[in-house]
């Protein structure tokens, strides 16, 4: 899933840094305070929650915005995200284009400093950067029209795909409440 979603977003120029382990995460953040994490809560290596009460109680990560991905829509579990301080929360597997709003929405959001290029109110001189298993983004592209007709093949392909990996994983439920009923 990282993979997929930073090369997606790589395509539409964002900078993304994938991490896997909460030491990668800190290292990144050292390196370069993200304007954006995705973070998802699923992942075995990173205690998600744990990791966002930690970005919470840090000066330097208090103000970073989270999206927080994963396949679990307990209402419990998205009711605590959300007080845990995320921004936002998308269902794995996701729409790539539902993906791209809520992520713009959020980086709309952010106030970078212009001198420093970080999170305005947060204490660091760190340049801009992005974090993920967590996934981190600098910014929003500079130029969609950037854009080239192979990327958007690409971006149409990886569409496709997690677009077909939704339908199977709803016909799947369907199925299941079916059975169950």
């Amino acid at each position: 899933m990282a993979d997929v979603t930073s090369f997606r977003l790589d395509l539409l120029d964002y900078q993304v840094a994938v991490v896997a382990t909460p030491t990668e995460v800190w290292q990144a953040i050292d390196r370069a305070v993200p304007h954006a994490v995705l973070l998802n809560l699923d992942s075995e290596e990173l205690d998600g929650f744990g990791l966002l009460d930690q970005f919470a109680s840090d000066v330097k990560t208090s103000r970073i915005p989270i999206l927080a991905f994963s396949s679990d829509a307990d209402l419990d579990r998205v009711e605590r995200a959300w007080k845990a301080g995320i921004r936002d929360y998308l269902l794995t597997p996701y729409d790539p284009q539902a993906l791209e709003q809520k992520l713009a929405r959020m980086l709309e959001s952010v106030e970078i400093d212009p001198v420093s290029g970080v999170i305005a109110g947060s204490e660091t001189d760190s340049n801009p950067e992005v974090v993920s298993e967590t996934e981190a983004l600098t910014d929003q592209p500079e130029n969609e029209s950037k854009v080239s007709s192979t990327d958007e093949r690409v971006l149409a392909a990886i569409d496709q795909a997690i677009s077909a990996d939704l339908t199977a994983a709803r016909k799947a439920m369907a199925s299941e409440l079916n059975l169950q009923n």
